[in-house]
């Protein structure tokens, strides 16, 4: 077995989807420090007095989605008592505080539900116990596996023609189609999982290296080539910042019977990653340039001497909103691309593209999200 020992460092800001989140009904946000408060409201209801009881019992028996406004408006008034209850403080944008200003004076249902809808603040993954965010391995083989096929698969048409031939056979199958490219079809033309190399390259998921503070950003949707905002709406969402540093190891294992399995190259794995990344942030620099947002290389120069030339280093899009671009095979790459209310097309490129924004509408200063360093640090047989 071969173990690498692994260190990421965020360069933009990162989500990676838990299915978790925090509902109006579990947090406030404290105007004065710009920071949502977590909390339980089991544990701020054993503290309350028997007024706030009282309170508390004629909201509940409210028959009207006013309820949900009545009940912030109480949060908000206890907000000192609930600071003692909160599990941590979560920087917000100033236009989230100012929609949380709005909410506690609203009065119109239809504006209630549409707000306190826009409100839920879907959660980047955390470990239960410490609150302190990971990063799911599963996240980062996915990343190095899109490069591996990529590479693979360039390998393979270098010598085959016919690309859209395939192409047209295993579309509707994309596991047989990985598997052609990994040589692990069966007599039938049908994936064997238990033969994928992959099966055998599992990467722990990634500890912070000291503790880290989530923020809350909006997720603002940008067309490419009109520079403005596309349709929808601009949620907030929880990111761990940029300058974040995990630990993790990968273990590469030995198959028992290797002779009946495809072998793993490494280093023709970190070629095809950097080759396949290195594509995706060409573009994105270009856009930073046209939309004024943030570099996602903090020090480009120190970039090229690094991950270009190390073979040990390697800069990866992880999570939510990397972008088609960078979890999609560059050659066979087909995205469905809404048209109109009911039409869609077919195009080897997306037309739009996610940003992380302290603001909705101005994005000047706004990043990309996913973009991490990853770094080998030691390789020992065991």
């Amino acid at each position: 077995m071969k173990v690498i020992k692994i260190k990421l460092k965020t360069l933009s800001p990162v989500h990676i989807g838990s299915g978790e989140s925090f509902t109006p009904d579990s947090f406030v946000i404290d105007q004065e420090s710009k920071a949502l408060l977590h909390f339980n409201p089991i544990l701020f209801y054993e503290k309350i007095n028997p007024k706030q009881w009282e309170e508390l019992k004629k909201i509940s028996e409210m028959k009207s989605i006013s309820a949900l406004v009545a009940l912030y408006r109480f949060y908000n008034r206890n907000l000192d008592k609930i600071k003692a209850f909160s599990h941590k403080a979560y920087p917000v944008p100033q236009e989230l505080v100012e929609t949380y200003q709005r909410v506690l004076s609203l009065k119109s249902e239809k504006d209630i539900y549409q707000s306190f809808n826009n409100m839920e603040i879907n959660r980047t993954c955390v470990e239960f116990h410490s609150n302190q965010p990971f990063i799911p391995g599963s996240s980062v083989k996915g990343s190095l596996r899109t490069g591996y096929l990529e590479k693979l698969l360039k390998e393979k048409f270098s010598k085959e023609k016919d690309i859209h031939t395939l192409v047209d056979k295993y579309m509707k199958k994309p596991l047989d189609f990985e598997a052609y490219i990994l040589n692990i079809l069966n007599e039938k033309e049908k994936l064997k999982l238990e033969n994928d190399p992959f099966r055998f390259f599992k990467i722990s998921d990634l500890r912070p290296e000291n503790e880290v503070s989530t923020k809350i950003l909006y997720q603002v949707n940008l067309k490419k080539t009109t520079f403005k905002r596309a349709r929808g709406v601009s949620l907030p969402i929880e990111v761990i910042p940029e300058g974040s540093i995990f630990y993790g190891e990968i273990k590469i294992d030995t198959p028992a019977d290797p002779q009946n399995y495809p072998t793993f190259d490494l280093n023709k794995l970190l070629k095809g990653v950097k080759d396949h990344y290195r594509e995706v942030l060409k573009e994105e620099l270009e856009l930073c340039k046209k939309y004024s947002l943030k570099n996602p290389v903090l020090y480009i120069q120190q970039f090229e001497l690094t991950a270009y030339k190390n073979d040990k280093a390697l800069l990866i899009k992880i999570g939510k909103h990397s972008g088609a671009e960078a979890v999609t095979l560059e050659g066979i790459r087909k995205i469905k691309i809404k048209t109109g209310k009911n039409s869609w097309q077919i195009a080897s490129q997306p037309t739009t593209f996610w940003v992380a924004s302290k603001k909705k509408k101005d994005v000047n200063g706004a990043q990309h999200f996913g973009w991490v360093y990853l770094e080998f640090l030691d390789i020992h047989e065991l």
